[in-house]
């Protein structure tokens, strides 16, 4: 390309020169120092650059164009390469004990999300949801969603947040029956391994609502599979990682254990806010977390 340019220049700087030294002879002009600068040097300069743009913004758009289908096939490669290495890689299972599992959508729950989305269901207008011009946006909003009676919380919380705290009301509550079960085995559980915490199930229970109808009766100690703790994790959109009080939703999740009968005690909360990319990856980490532990039992929203 270099040599390209030299040469147009050369030839331009010939012919413009030879036309100048005519004409100056011509008309008997007398020039000076920036004559022969200006006429020998920046107008054929001038005069090639016109000349031969065309060919250099063509060119630089064709290096363009190579280089980025070059950058293309570059990426498909590693691509191709890391697929590859991923199946070459053993499969790793994990076994675990699901006791229960469900799901709920604006589509339905469970099996009815699945039949919904292959019927191609589609969004509706969200009245609560608006755009920057006032009109409702096209979402997926459960409706039968009951939102929380606490004004503490729906004064102090974002609206997104009052809304998913009570989609873990729900959720909760959804598992209630195997959550009462729990709370009895935890309890037992503690009668029978922990010395430290006896206090907490062995109080009387007007001692702790004066209110509460009680029968004065203990719960017999009877050895059973020990259980430490109940770990719950909440699965929340990276965006929410500044905003979400934590503060406001233990306090909510922990008054709902403690209504069942769990101690505060013996409950791990986690949030765990994930992005797209690395969802997937976090998942399994957690997951072969939790198969390391034997003697807990794991709930995750």
């Amino acid at each position: 390309m270099i040599k390209k340019i030299l040469l147009s220049f050369i030839a331009i700087f010939t012919v413009v020169s030879g036309f100048i030294i005519f004409y100056w002879r011509d008309v008997q002009y007398n020039p000076n120092k920036s004559d022969f600068f200006l006429y020998f040097l920046l107008l054929p300069a001038i005069i090639t650059l016109v000349i031969l743009s065309p060919w250099l913004i063509y060119s630089a758009y064709k290096s363009y164009k190579e280089k980025k289908e070059q950058a293309a096939n570059q990426s498909q490669d590693d691509e191709s390469q890391k697929s590859s290495a991923a199946i070459e890689q053993p499969l790793e299972q994990l076994d675990f004990n699901v006791y229960s599992a469900f799901a709920i959508h604006a589509l339905g729950e469970n099996e009815t999300i699945i039949k919904e989305i292959q019927n191609f269901r589609s969004p509706e207008l969200d009245e609560q949801l608006l755009n920057s011009y006032g009109l409702p946006l096209l979402s997926y909003r459960i409706k039968d969603l009951a939102e929380t009676n606490d004004e503490d919380i729906q004064y102090t919380a974002s609206p997104r947040q009052v809304r998913i705290m009570s989609l873990i009301r729900q959720q909760l509550e959804q598992n209630i029956e195997n959550l009462y079960r729990l709370a009895e085995h935890l309890k037992r559980s503690i009668l029978f391994y922990e010395s430290h915490q006896i206090r907490e199930y062995h109080m009387h229970p007007a001692w702790v609502d004066p209110n509460s109808e009680y029968e004065d009766a203990e719960t017999p100690v009877v050895e059973v599979h020990r259980l430490n703790r109940l770990n719950l994790h909440i699965f929340l959109p990276e965006d929410l990682l500044h905003v979400w009080n934590d503060e406001q939703s233990n306090d909510l999740i922990l008054e709902f254990f403690n209504e069942i009968g769990i101690i505060s005690q013996k409950v791990h909360i986690e949030y765990h806010f994930l992005g797209g990319r690395v969802a997937y990856q976090e998942f399994i980490h957690l997951l072969k977390r939790i198969q390391k532990k034997e003697h807990e039992v794991f709930l995750m929203l």
